[in-house]
């Protein structure tokens, strides 16, 4: 008889890694490396990783941005950006090859404008942000990176979302205070500005 834990094995697919936003190169890599190593569907949902408040990973594109903008960091911005990718593949177990940081989209422009580097770091730590809350969604409302394709099924009128709505429970746990922030902040809805994006 099975534990409660254990899982009936079966392979990770195409599909469970689309959804991980991962890039199509570290996408092809983690495919190949967990399907080779016999990696559970449900593999996923049980990681220690989804316990990390912090991973290297972030640490580095946070030190990258930082360097990119004149402040002194140990490295230079392209040595943070590197170890920022290399350490977002690792963590999920992923071997990274030995020519993957100078391929198109993935190799640092150093001779790139500020706002192409910048983008470019915003885009990596975006995919290294996997399963940290919301922690890419606030990092796209901060920087506006990275510039997410707009699918044709969304329409032109639908925004980005600058705030999540307060959830149905809280007009029947608190409508008399929820009915004033509501009225203070000028409605409820994902195009209403919280009031530090005003």
């Amino acid at each position: 008889m099975r534990k409660p834990h254990e899982r009936k094995a079966s392979r990770l697919t195409l599909r469970d890694l689309v959804l991980t936003r991962l890039s199509r190169a570290t996408l092809f890599m983690c495919c190949s490396n967990l399907i080779s190593a016999g990696f559970q569907r449900d593999a996923l949902k049980t990681l220690p990783q989804l316990g990390i408040m912090m991973t290297f990973a972030e640490v580095e594109f946070i030190q990258a941005e930082l360097s990119l903008k004149g402040y002194t960091t140990e490295k230079t911005t392209k040595q943070h950006y590197e170890l920022g990718v290399a350490a977002s593949i690792t963590q999920w177990g992923a071997t990274i090859p030995t020519d993957f940081l100078q391929r198109p989209g993935v190799s640092f422009d150093e001779a790139a404008s500020m706002e192409v580097q910048f983008e470019q770091i915003m885009l990596q730590k975006y995919y290294a942000y996997f399963f940290v809350d919301y922690q890419s969604w606030f990092e796209k409302r901060r920087t506006g990176y990275p510039i997410l394709p707009r699918g044709t099924g969304i329409p032109a009128e639908n925004n980005f979302p600058y705030r999540i709505p307060y959830p149905t429970y809280l007009q029947s746990l608190n409508s008399e205070n929820l009915t004033a922030a509501v009225r203070a902040m000028g409605g409820d809805n994902s195009d209403v500005k919280v009031w530090w994006d005003q």
